[in-house]
């Protein structure tokens, strides 16, 4: 247990960070992300299949888009700043709120662009910045042997905050049922 506290302490923040967007990734995703209808799909044979295949779509594609960027040099951000946009991604969670509960002004939360673009931009940010977390975390440290324990803890990190995310998506089926367009249905 010292080691793993010695590893996310020594990466000022990073390990920490890593952690925190995979913990919102998945609170959002699928489950959260899916429950907010897009206006073309209402109504449509097989609305709520097509949903989801746009949705898992486009996160894949712009996942993989944000861990490509994350790897050219242009695209390097400081720490601080990843940190910082990292947990800016806070935000996007209140968007995805905000958009399932129909909170005014619709016309910028009602509109399946702003709903799409939210989406990409939550997509690539988990692929960008779970990628530079990952790079930079092992350069913070000074020694060799504390480069592989930071190494072997960014896997945990991940791991850490996919079930923290996982466990706190449960009771999110509860809010999601809540929302104007799930108590309709």
């Amino acid at each position: 247990m010292s080691q793993c506290k010695d590893a996310f302490a020594s990466t000022k923040g990073l390990l920490s960070a890593l952690c925190y967007i995979f913990l919102l990734t998945f609170v959002v995703f699928p489950g959260l992300s899916t429950a907010v209808p897009l206006n073309f799909l209402v109504g449509k044979p097989g609305a709520l299949a097509w949903l989801n295949l746009v949705i898992l779509t486009a996160f894949n594609v712009m996942d993989t888009f944000g861990r490509y960027l994350a790897g050219t040099p242009c695209m390097n951000l400081s720490r601080k700043t990843t940190l910082v946009l990292s947990y800016l991604r806070t935000v996007q969670l209140v968007l995805f709120l905000l958009t399932l509960f129909e909170v005014g002004p619709v016309w910028l939360f009602g509109t399946d662009a702003f709903k799409l673009a939210n989406f990409a931009l939550f997509a690539f940010a988990n692929g960008y910045l779970s990628s530079l977390c990952s790079i930079k975390a092992p350069k913070v440290v000074k020694s060799g042997a504390e480069r592989g324990n930071v190494g072997a803890f960014i896997g945990v990190a991940k791991l850490l905050g996919i079930i923290l995310g996982s466990m706190i998506a449960i009771p999110m089926k509860e809010v999601i049922k809540l929302a104007p367009v799930t108590a309709a249905a």
